[in-house]
């Protein structure tokens, strides 16, 4: 998946989520589907060593609707961002 491709599927899901109330449990695995594509993007494309995700997210609960996904990366070049 390119970054563009990210991108929109992140930009996607934001909207669906803003237009169409879902339980909590719907939001949570939709998110870290998006959550696990965007750690391997980065993983591929950027040769990261690893990826956290930090926040509501990484919570049992209080992800809610609007609610972003919050990634800390380690081993990011400092040119790549």
């Amino acid at each position: 998946m390119s970054e563009k491709d990210m991108q929109e599927t992140y930009v996607r899901w934001l909207r669906q989520a803003a237009s169409h109330p879902k339980d909590d449990k719907e939001l949570r695995d939709r998110a870290w589907k998006i959550a696990k594509k965007a750690a391997q993007l980065l993983k591929e494309r950027y040769g990261v060593s690893r990826v956290r995700v930090f926040g509501s997210l990484a919570k049992e609960s209080g992800f809610l609707q609007g609610s972003d996904i919050d990634l800390a990366v380690e081993g990011l070049k400092s040119g790549d961002y």
